[in-house]
């Protein structure tokens, strides 16, 4: 958590910012970030920042998960990209050092960063024009508004 990690980055006296609840502001600013999975993986994709997913969970409950669900990814950028664009690191493999290596490697390699930049263009292309929970929102009214009124009329009718 936040209080755990500043007294640790406050001791290693590096020129390191830590923040809590500012996710945009935070993202905007990194050339990488190391995220767990789930929606702040989208929101760094729309953003343009290269990334490593790591995620652990206890074991019970990823043998379960992976009982449950069938993809070959669990990053929304990658699931959308339908390929593995930015690293998964997942139980076993989310280790300190096997983090930190992805990490260093994406921001030393600039080809690499690059790469992973023009990918995330085109998850964010995929996704459509900004909006699109409104215009799916407003679908799913129109439908539910359409169905409404078909089940208003049939019940008119019978009377």
């Amino acid at each position: 958590t936040f209080h755990e990690i500043e007294p640790m980055v406050q001791q290693a006296e590096l020129p390191i910012r830590v923040v809590a609840q500012q996710t945009y502001d935070a993202l905007q600013v990194c050339d990488m970030a190391v995220i767990a999975s789930g929606t702040a993986t989208l929101e760094a994709a729309c953003l343009g920042i290269p990334m490593v997913i790591a995620y652990k969970v206890s074991p019970l409950t990823y043998m379960i998960g992976k009982r449950l669900v069938k993809i070959p990814h669990i990053g929304l950028p990658n699931i959308v990209a339908g390929r593995e664009i930015v690293p998964e690191l997942l139980q076993e493999e989310a280790t300190p050092e096997r983090i930190a290596e992805e990490a260093v490697d994406i921001m030393m390699d600039t080809e690499r960063a690059e790469e992973i930049r023009e990918d995330l263009r085109e998850v964010v292309n995929k996704l459509g024009e900004p909006g699109v929970l409104e215009r799916v929102a407003g679908l799913i009214l129109g439908i539910a508004r359409d169905n409404a009124a078909s089940r208003m009329g049939n019940e008119a009718g019978t009377e």
